[in-house]
C-alpha cells in the first residue's frame, strides 16, 4: 500500500481524536454503516448508529488523549491508520492500540471500520494508600475501561 499526504485526511483524523477527547461530535466521524470492535468485543457494532446508541452516554466525561504513535497509510481513496494513545480519564490512564481504515465519501473521509485493543493494564495517575481510596479506583478502573472501549 502506496504511503503519501492527504491534507483533508489528516485534517479529519485531528478531528477524530479531538473529538473524542472532548465527548463531542464524536460519532460524526463514522461511515453509517461502519463496523465497530470495542475493547473485549467478539463481534462488531454494526453501523454509526448502533454505536451511538450503546456509547454516546459513555462520551459525557471529557478525557485527555495523547497520541504516543501514529501511522497512516493511504491508497487512492482509502487509508489505514494505526494508532497508539494513552487515554486518561477520571485518574485512570489506558493505553489503547487503535486500528481505523478510512474511505473517502463525497469528498470528505469517514471511519468503516475501528478496532480497539487494550495495550497493557489500566494504571492510576497517582498512588493510592487509603484502603477507601483504592476501592474507589478500582470502580474507576472498571468504569473508565468500559468508557476508554469507545475509541478506543
Amino acid at each position: 500500500m502506496a504511503t503519501r499526504k492527504d491534507p483533508g485526511l489528516e485534517k479529519r483524523i485531528e478531528r477524530f481524536n479531538s473529538t473524542y477527547e472532548k465527548g463531542t461530535d464524536y460519532f460524526e466521524n463514522f461511515a453509517e454503516d461502519a463496523s465497530i470492535y470495542t475493547i473485549g468485543s467478539t463481534e462488531p457494532f454494526k453501523g454509526r448508529a448502533a454505536y451511538e446508541a450503546n456509547f454516546k452516554k459513555l462520551l459525557k466525561e471529557k478525557r485527555k488523549v495523547d497520541v504516543l504513535k501514529s501511522d497512516v497509510q493511504v491508497m487512492d481513496e482509502t487509508a489505514v491508520l494505526m494508532q497508539l494513545l494513552e487515554i486518561t480519564q477520571s485518574q485512570v490512564v489506558t493505553v489503547l492500540r487503535q486500528s481505523t481504515i478510512w474511505k473517502k465519501e463525497n469528498g470528505d473521509w469517514k471511519v468503516v471500520h475501528l478496532h480497539c485493543a487494550s495495550v497493557g493494564t489500566p494504571r492510576p495517575t497517582a498512588a493510592q494508600r487509603n484502603p477507601q481510596a483504592i476501592k474507589v479506583l478500582a470502580d474507576r478502573i472498571a468504569t473508565v475501561s468500559a468508557q476508554v472501549g469507545v475509541a478506543q
